[in-house]
């Protein structure tokens, strides 16, 4: 890798912009280390090494930033509970101001409820007789056919127990607020698919949305 000068010009006299890529690759420097790529020692790898390399890196880089751990975890569960509630009581305005009024700098993040939210789908899945009764919600009832067909997909790859895996991918494709909303609609349309009736909201979501169980 070139090396870039205070002139922001690296060694072949070319312009570099630095800022997010300059950031992400100061992130992903200590973690490329765990796969024998250290970027400072002048060694010349290939790009295939390199591309390897980033993978497990930028894998490894999601999991930190996804997967909240201790009192961090359990306020991501207690978001992730007042979006259902929002979407169960039909109070849409107060569901989307509150996703969208999170930020990257206030536990929990939007990325640390993504990661939560995907790894909670994978884990219900992982239960037979959950699965059953979650086999066949019905988005289409409250969700337009755009937001369906996401939701579809997030709920397949978690029948498949890949959503988390997919994190990635999805934040590509969608963005992090489209995924984050739609994850959410997946957690409640199974929430109420478990309750099979109002009156039992809750009591289900006291059950399937607690921490400690998951």
């Amino acid at each position: 890798m070139p090396n870039v000068d205070s002139s922001g010009r690296d060694s072949f006299g070319r312009r570099v912009e630095t800022g997010l890529a300059a950031e992400l690759f100061k992130q992903l420097k200590p973690l490329l280390l765990e796969s024998d790529i250290d970027l400072d020692s002048g060694k010349a790898y290939t790009i295939y090494e390199i591309n390897d390399g980033l993978q497990v890196a930028i894998q490894r880089h999601n999991f930190i930033m996804a997967v909240p751990t201790g009192e961090a975890r359990k306020e991501a569960f207690r978001a992730i509970r007042l979006a259902a509630e929002y979407l169960w009581e039909a109070d849409y305005e107060d569901f989307s101001d509150f996703l969208t009024g999170m930020t990257p700098d206030e536990e929990p993040t939007p990325a640390q409820i993504i990661g939560t939210t995907l790894s909670l789908l994978d884990s219900w899945f992982e239960d037979e007789v959950l699965t059953g009764a979650i086999a066949r919600p019905s988005f289409t009832e409250r969700w337009d056919e755009e937001s369906s067909k996401i939701m579809y997909e997030i709920f397949e790859r978690a029948r498949e127990h890949r959503a988390f895996d997919s994190y990635s991918e999805f934040i590509g494709r969608w963005g992090g607020l489209v995924v984050m909303t739609f994850a959410i609609g997946v957690v409640f349309e199974g929430l109420y698919a478990w309750s099979e009736d109002d009156d039992y909201f809750v009591d289900v979501a006291d059950e399937l949305l607690d921490p400690e169980a998951w």
